[in-house]
């Protein structure tokens, strides 16, 4: 049986982003696909992005009305809210009123844990119902990355409560037969450096270097301190209590999983990756 969705899990630096580009452009010929990279507005995931009542939405519209267009671009309409990709939007200044007013929905925020969880199943349902058969599913990140943080060091779940919560999520997707490939990092502290060094301030055109936006990240949680995640030395380890949890959770849940040691040598991971999605669409 075939996939009809494939999740590209792993920590960040391990190349998601470009393995999905790559896997686009090589396969094109052969089956039709739907690509998601991380923080792209997309029919599954709302990491990154704000969730709001339609009537909110209009009316921040037109607050907002010289970047209107921009919004409405990076934007998509459900039944009960709209979700618009707000960090997508180049603003002069990271305080710039925009993302202060925008950034207060990401769901995450004002949500309690059961809201969450129930508007994440309800999103993955329907789009269990509704995809196409005809077409290959990518995501980057949207099932393990994009939840973790949030569930562990937001909405304080234990271990046991975190494998209930992604378990459940991905049965809904049941029907694609999903596959689950993980880019497992060898040397994961060798690994955030590389990655730091890759995407400085002025590599990536952004308002601060990467490694500090994750820092300031784990800062805003209101569990990280109490667990020990502040500073570079806190990322270090919240990366590979991350990775342990993952691979411990793929090894329990009903889907195909697929994990891929990365060691220097991301080429010979991407042709591990390559020739297993190929002969996965190559199925009757």
């Amino acid at each position: 049986m075939k996939h009809n969705i494939i999740f590209l899990e792993g920590l960040p630096g391990s190349g998601k982003t470009t393995y999905l580009r790559r896997l686009k452009k090589d396969l094109r010929n052969k089956v039709e696909m739907k690509m998601y990279e991380e923080g792209m507005i997309n029919p599954i995931d709302l990491g990154y992005c704000a969730v709001m009542p339609h009537a909110i939405y209009t009316n921040y519209l037109n607050r907002f009305e010289a970047i209107k267009d921009s919004i409405e671009q990076v934007s998509m309409n459900h039944e009960d809210f709209v979700v618009t990709a707000f960090t997508k939007i180049s603003r002069p200044t990271l305080d710039d009123p925009f993302y202060h007013v925008f950034g207060k929905y990401q769901l995450d925020q004002y949500a309690d844990f059961e809201t969450f969880k129930s508007t994440y199943i309800a999103l993955w349902e329907k789009f269990s119902k509704n995809y196409k058969d005809d077409k290959l599913y990518l995501y980057g990140g949207a099932f393990l990355q994009n939840h973790f943080e949030i569930l562990y060091l937001r909405y304080g779940l234990s271990k046991v409560e975190m494998m209930d919560y992604f378990k459940a999520l991905i049965k809904t997707l049941k029907p694609l037969n999903p596959l689950i490939v993980y880019i497992k990092q060898q040397n994961i502290k060798q690994t955030i450096d590389l990655t730091a060094k890759k995407r400085t301030k002025e590599q990536t055109n952004g308002y601060k270097d990467w490694i500090d936006m994750v820092i300031d990240s784990f800062d805003s949680l209101p569990l990280a301190k109490a667990k020990g995640y502040t500073g570079l030395e806190g990322a270090y380890r919240f990366y590979e209590d991350e990775q342990q949890f993952e691979l411990e959770l793929l090894n329990n849940v009903s889907s195909e999983t697929l994990s891929i040691t990365l060691n220097k040598n991301y080429d010979h991971v991407y042709y591990d990756l390559y020739n297993y999605v190929k002969k996965s669409i190559e199925k009757e």
